[in-house]
């Protein structure tokens, strides 16, 4: 099994929870019950930082992504990717353990939940032209995946 995370995950972990209903809060008793799942001493927490990542790769040509992942992206790396994914994720759980409202984190590790990182991109499914054709034959090419 392989367990990607996707936008709400990580917004989850940052108190974004624009998309969250009273009825979810209350499922775990409260929000601080809520707040502690997710942290890095929850149940929810220690899940994502032990068996979640942000892409993968199957059988060495299919891609997995939540969102997708532009030339940018794609030059770094599945594994970079998924090392910046997981060192965002331990600082978001780590400062909901710690009762802190804001995460320190890097600028890059920041940008995989902007609108063109791959959590967010929405690039491949919103536009049918050539240039975005011929970024994602090239982003195939270097993840060396196929369509």
């Amino acid at each position: 099994m392989i367990n990607l995370f996707g936008n709400h995950e990580l917004m989850n972990l940052q108190l974004d929870w624009r998309y969250v209903t009273s009825e979810d809060i209350e499922s775990f008793g409260s929000k601080n019950d809520r707040i502690a799942a997710l942290s890095s001493n929850g149940y929810i927490g220690k899940l994502f930082r032990s068996s979640f990542q942000v892409a993968a790769i199957v059988e060495q040509d299919t891609l997995f992504v939540h969102g997708g992942i532009n030339l940018q992206w794609a030059n770094k790396g599945i594994e970079k990717i998924n090392k910046l994914g997981s060192s965002l994720v331990k600082k978001c759980t780590d400062a909901l353990a710690d009762g802190k409202q804001s995460v320190i984190a890097s600028k890059e590790e920041i940008s995989i939940v902007d609108s063109n990182g791959p959590l967010w991109s929405r690039k491949f499914a919103e536009n049918d032209d050539v240039v975005t054709e011929k970024e994602l034959d090239k982003v195939l090419e270097v993840l060396k995946v196929s369509l």
